[in-house]
């Protein structure tokens, strides 16, 4: 039964990832927002990767559609450091694509910094960190 309830729930909180990516397509951000917070905690209480990076790659795309483009980069960076993300044409065309998109107004040294910030971002510290902004 622990297997079968930790299967649940891995698949609950990868499809909080996605269903929160689909809500930002939406233009629907409190509850992309809500469903980020719970993937998060959920991936932070279960130290998932998986969970952990797919919530990270939906937080960048919720905060480049809301203007923080730097933070957005951020995130995505520390996202594509992982095999997972960085070989997904899925997410490249639903997130990689409009935050590049978004960042484009960006001076170019904004951008690399902002990036290079995100890859030296601890993976578990941030997703903490994301889960208290979120919950504000």
């Amino acid at each position: 039964a622990k297997s079968r309830e930790t299967g649940y729930r891995w698949w609950t909180s990868a499809g909080l990832s996605l269903l929160a990516v689909a809500c930002c397509g939406l233009e629907r951000f409190p509850p992309a927002k809500k469903h980020l917070t719970e993937a998060l905690q959920i991936a932070v209480d279960s130290q998932d990767h998986f969970v952990c990076i797919s919530a990270l790659a939906g937080t960048a795309l919720l905060l480049s559609s809301q203007g923080e483009l730097a933070r957005a980069l951020e995130l995505y960076a520390l996202a594509l450091c992982r095999p997972f993300i960085v070989n997904s044409v899925w997410y490249e065309d639903i997130v990689g694509q409009h935050i590049t998109a978004a960042a484009a107004a960006l001076p170019p040294d904004v951008v690399a910094t902002a990036q290079e910030r995100g890859r030296a971002l601890d993976l578990w510290e941030t997703a903490e960190q994301l889960v208290a902004e979120l919950e504000r």
